[in-house]
């Protein structure tokens, strides 16, 4: 011993308060994947004691401080060591019928649970007879939250390591041994004395578990914290009511459900959480970024804060002040929303059963985007809005109108990020002074919302005219429960203009339910339901009922999902697509493969697309992503040529030429095997064929047709508009005749 300096635990709580500092790392020891180790080492103290052979367990050191009447001793390294000194002197005293005082000094900082789950072992009566660790945990004072504390585990599985090895001894004598025999010891050093700073410890103690980005951040918080003014709960003197340990107590179950009981994901999401909230408040106190001449002009100190967020970089505690992300009416805003039971309850977009489906774990998961954070945004700014009035149908309104909104608008950049929460806090400068805010009010009187999909603004407007039918803005339970379960539909999440008319005056509800139905039966949520995607029958039909040429552009002619979601909101494709919602849903099918056979209502080279898309099997053979292109060749038998391709596609194959004599003048010849075409240039069956060059064979001669009506073989062209009399050649006067008689 070094000037007397204590060097065994009795002497050290006897001489200082210990203190477990917030830079140190949970209690390790006692981890699972630690059981052989931690065994060996309770195996060896007690061996120690029992037979008086003395071990030493080297340095440990740390700084000691003086405050107020108690002098501290603060264990940078050598804190898994004393922890463990700590139990087992707490375990042989109880076991002895010691009563030992002291042992109220030994503290912990980590975590505000682990100290009380200490306090709690100092405290209640505890029968040790028994194995230590069920008998805790079976104990009526014992919080569940305990089990997402680390350090608190760690404790109860040394206890019970302890419990086990110590059957074989004298109980007796064991406490006695240990106390005054002094047969465990260690050098304690004093950092202050020896003039080493605390840059030491991160050197030294490197070999340790490394401290999580969330604990290295929520030490730096509450070092901010300290200053702040206690007029408010979670910074008051009331140590349950503060943010400490509420994080640590009553938000912990939040997070733990959510991490599935995963540490690494635990701490994560704690980090996830305070940073996407940083991101918030730093876009609300934005006022350097702006849209000017349509270019959005990114502050650069924001800039660095969203980037390193969004691409789950490191956080300099610097960027966090020069962005002012956690001044006291934020943090007060932010504990408030996670004391909430909405929040804590779970709040989902829509009704699909699963965690991905929750708003927060979508805001804190580690992948989330622009739009997650708005969506929880846009619920965090109501709940502090409104405080405690916020349990009734107005929340209701809102989150499903907001849902809705952002469901059904873009938000992938900064720039529309930036508009969006202006967006949101504008809105919810609506609420204070309004405390019988609805939001279906709001749009009924005319009020915009503005960034959001102007289409999308507009539908819930019509909605909420609907569901407040009447001179006195009473609610349409029919209407809105109708309303309701459409946008719920996983298809369709909250878009559903397409079962209504524009003019509020047309809507009834038994045609918007006979619609709806029919709608039930033709979309899943992948997109088109099998029945009807068997033979492209409902895209087929669909494109039969079209009776206006501005349809037939820009429109994808495919099952895909995303195509099917542009055409529910192309007010142009609209009526035809309600006269098939309207048709009695036990004729539906039937009805659908009459619309395939019927004749087009347009006239002319129109006619002939037109019946080309939907009487043929031509939609169910081309390749995804097509679209109808015009050209505008010279001298051709047909005044233009139009032709289905995918956008920018430049293989031959994804060419599908329509209203073209070429295709059934070609196909009738396969079919007679008068000539033969490449499998490359076929399309099944059908008088279709892929290109705009169709390359085919006669007498083992090889003729190329483009589809401006030009035919090549041998370096000799014939365009078929100019012919006049025999050429000579067989095939080329056979389809020359066929063009002649009309040949369709």
């Amino acid at each position: 011993m070094l000037n007397n300096t204590p060097n065994t635990f009795i002497e050290l709580i006897d001489k200082y308060k210990v203190e477990i500092p917030m830079i140190q790392r949970d209690y390790a020891q006692g981890r699972k994947d630690k059981e052989y180790l931690r065994k060996s080492f309770v195996k060896d103290l007690l061996e120690a004691i029992a037979f008086n052979n003395h071990i030493e367990l080297d340095f440990i050191y740390g700084p000691i401080r003086k405050e107020g009447d108690s002098i501290k001793f603060i264990p940078l390294d050598g804190q898994q060591r004393l922890t463990t000194l700590f139990l087992l002197h707490w375990y042989l005293a109880k076991r002895t019928g010691i009563t030992c005082d002291n042992l109220y000094k030994f503290t912990y900082k980590v975590r505000t649970s682990t100290q009380d789950f200490i306090d709690a072992l100092l405290n209640e009566s505890i029968d040790i007879s028994n194995n230590p660790k069920s008998v805790i945990l079976d104990a009526p004072w014992y919080y569940s939250m305990w089990n997402y504390d680390p350090s608190i585990q760690g404790m109860l599985n040394v206890l019970e390591t302890i419990h086990h090895e110590y059957k074989q001894y004298n109980e007796n004598q064991l406490w006695s041994q240990l106390t005054e025999n002094t047969p465990i010891t260690f050098n304690l050093l004093n950092m202050n004395k020896y003039k080493l700073s605390d840059e030491l410890y991160l050197k030294m103690n490197a070999r340790g578990l490394p401290l999580s980005d969330f604990e290295n951040f929520k030490a730096w918080l509450i070092g901010e914290t300290e200053v702040f003014d206690v007029d408010s709960e979670y910074f008051s003197t009331d140590h349950d009511k503060h943010w400490t340990t509420k994080i640590d107590k009553d938000w912990t179950d939040l997070f733990w459900k959510i991490s599935e009981g995963n540490n690494d994901k635990f701490d994560q999401f704690l980090m996830n959480f305070f940073n996407n909230m940083a991101l918030l408040f730093a876009k609300e106190n934005d006022t350097e970024s702006r849209v000017e001449n349509k270019k959005f002009n990114e502050s650069e100190k924001f800039k660095l804060l969203r980037e390193n967020i969004m691409n789950g970089n490191i956080v300099t505690f610097n960027q966090y002040k020069e962005n002012d992300c956690f001044l006291k009416t934020n943090l007060d805003s932010v504990f408030y929303v996670l004391d909430n039971p909405i929040i804590q309850g779970g709040i989902c977009g829509f009704p699909e059963k699963d965690k991905k489906n929750n708003i927060f774990y979508e805001f804190i998961k580690s992948e989330s985007s622009y739009t997650d954070k708005v969506r929880f945004y846009a619920i965090y700014k109501y709940i502090w809005a409104k405080k405690n009035d916020i349990g009734d149908y107005k929340f209701e309104h809102y989150c499903r109108v907001m849902r809705n909104l952002l469901e059904n608008s873009t938000i992938d950049s900064p720039a529309t990020f930036h508009r969006a929460i202006k967006s949101i806090n504008e809105l919810i400068k609506q609420l204070p002074d309004k405390i019988d805010f609805d939001i279906l009010k709001f749009l009924n009187n005319g009020n915009n919302i503005s960034f959001f999909n102007p289409n999308q603004v507009a539908e819930e407007r019509l909605k909420a005219n609907l569901i407040l039918l009447g001179n006195d803005n009473s609610i349409n339970e029919d209407w809105e429960n109708a309303i309701i379960i459409a946008e719920n539909h996983s298809f369709f999440r909250g878009q559903i203009s397409f079962l209504l008319h524009n003019d509020l005056e047309s809507n009834s509800l038994p045609e918007y339910n006979i619609m709806f139905k029919n709608a039930e039966m033709l979309f899943d949520k992948n997109g088109v339901t099998a029945p009807f995607s068997k033979n492209k029958l409902l895209l087929r039909a669909f494109v039969s009922r079209w009776n206006d040429w501005k349809q037939f552009w820009w429109v994808k002619f495919d099952n895909n999902k995303d195509t099917w979601k542009s055409i529910l909101i192309s007010e142009k494709h609209k009526y035809p697509l309600q006269v098939i919602l309207n048709i009695p849903h036990y004729e539906l099918n039937n009805t659908l493969e009459n619309f395939c056979e019927n004749e087009s209502s347009l006239s002319g080279i129109q006619k002939k697309v037109h019946e080309d898309l939907y009487k043929e099997e031509l939609l169910t053979k081309i390749v995804p992503g097509c679209l109808l292109h015009g050209w505008w060749p010279t001298n051709s038998l047909s005044k233009y040529t139009y032709i289905l391709y995918p956008y920018n596609a430049k293989a031959q194959k994804k060419f599908y030429v329509l209203a073209n004599k070429r295709n059934k003048i070609l196909h009738q010849l396969l079919r007679e095997k008068i000539i033969n075409i490449d499998n490359n240039n076929k399309l099944d069956d059908i008088p279709f064929f892929c290109g705009r060059s169709i390359k085919f064979r006669f007498a083992e001669t090889e003729y190329y047709w483009d589809e401006d009506d030009k035919i090549t073989c041998k370096n000799k062209h014939y365009h078929l508009p100019d012919l006049s009399e025999n050429t000579g050649d067989p095939i080329i006067d056979k389809i020359f005749a066929q063009c002649q008689l009309g040949t369709e």
